[in-house]
């Protein structure tokens, strides 16, 4: 991977362990958040029909530099870039060389604001 590929700041959130407080409500105090530099490319975009509307479902193919913390992605972590939350799934190493990692993401209906 050449230098100046990435342009893009991606915020990783690992929410670590959730705790049950009072009357059943879920926290996750311990999350932490990690800045990387990533490319970021277009996947795919298609609607689902839910009970009520349509709601756009968007995929975005996120590229990293190899490091341990990108390798530990875990698909309870999210990552947001634009403004937009997304899901994650586990990283892959496209060429196995260990260079770089892809992680695919799906735009998360939690967190958005709603039209």
């Amino acid at each position: 991977m050449r230098a100046g590929m990435l342009r893009d700041i991606v915020v990783l959130k690992d929410p670590g362990e959730a705790v049950t407080g009072e009357l059943g409500s879920v926290s996750y105090p311990n999350e932490k958040t990690y800045k990387r530099w990533a490319l970021v490319r277009g996947l795919t975009t298609n609607e689902r029909l839910t009970a009520d509307r349509i709601v756009g479902v968007q995929q975005l193919r996120f590229l990293f530099r190899y490091d341990q913390v990108v390798s530990s992605v875990k698909p309870d972590w999210t990552m947001e870039w634009e403004g937009s939350t997304y899901d994650c799934d586990y990283p892959t190493d496209p060429s196995g060389r260990r260079r770089e990692l892809v992680i695919i993401g799906k735009r998360s209906e939690r967190g958005q604001d709603s039209d």
